[in-house]
């Protein structure tokens, strides 16, 4: 079993529904075979040195969620919880769901699985996705409903 790549699609749309895409392609990779909740993500030309961390903190393909992580939460947040840091690399928290109309049950679980892996989610910011596309690029892809 060696190091998985892959091609990474980073766009999203501006709140009138305007589609924005990433000008340059993204590659990830997983640094450890063993462990593939763990990727690295950076620009495809770059040397993988670049590359920034993305943790798969949780995942459930039957109920159609991820909750990402920028790496590792090392920064103090509130009520004891911690925080990823700022910048491109090394920060972010994400909950990511297949459904382009927010599903607040399917939410607030996540959150709570954030909360109970220490994460502070006072990060996340709401973000209302119904002006996003819903063709048939996006329709099967995690979309992003809270963010850091």
């Amino acid at each position: 079993m060696g190091i998985q790549h892959f091609k990474v699609k980073n766009s999203d749309a501006d709140s009138s529904g305007k589609a924005r895409d990433s000008p340059m392609d993204l590659c990830a990779f997983t640094p450890d075979a063993n462990v593939k909740s763990k990727l690295k993500v950076a620009p495809c030309f770059l040397p993988k040195v670049f590359s920034g961390d993305y943790w798969v903190v949780a995942y459930s393909e039957s109920e159609g969620y991820a909750l990402v992580s920028g790496g590792q939460p090392t920064k103090q947040g509130q009520n004891g919880l911690c925080t990823t840091g700022t910048g491109t690399n090394g920060s972010g928290l994400w909950i990511f769901t297949r459904k382009q109309e927010r599903d607040d049950a399917l939410v607030t679980k996540v959150r709570g699985v954030a909360t109970e892996a220490g994460f502070d989610v006072s990060v996340l910011n709401n973000v209302d996705q119904t002006n996003c596309s819903s063709g048939s690029e996006h329709a099967t892809g995690l979309r992003g409903v809270a963010l850091d």
